[in-house]
């Protein structure tokens, strides 16, 4: 994250995919997901901890379910690095935001 905030962009190492570890510490290690092409970081959870929404560099916004550790959705629009993500209380709307300089916002039920 340091290298991303001074430089810009961090470069992956030689991985082709960024993992997410999923972790409580009253349970230990839930599960390492793999499925974004860059580094992700933009992470909210969604008020009753069904869902995790991951925002990364690779410009996509990936929907994960916490309990089975599946990826539930992938949302595409972004032409640049995911900056920011927003959860609505209500769990029904979903803004990303991007260094292309737009916000999205899902309406559907994606969390």
């Amino acid at each position: 994250l340091h290298q991303r905030e001074i430089g810009g962009v961090a470069h992956p190492s030689s991985a082709s995919t960024a993992s997410i570890i999923m972790a409580d510490e009253r349970f230990g290690l839930r599960a390492v997901v793999e499925g974004h092409v860059n580094s992700a970081y933009c992470v909210e959870f969604d008020a009753v901890g069904e869902r995790v929404v991951t925002g990364a560099d690779d410009g996509l916004v990936k929907v994960w379910s916490v309990r089975e550790c599946w990826l539930l959705h992938t949302l595409i629009g972004h032409k640049a690095e995911i900056s920011d993500l927003s959860i609505h209380a209500n769990g029904r709307l979903l803004a990303s935001a991007s260094h292309d300089h737009s916000v999205r916002v899902s309406r559907h039920s994606v969390v």
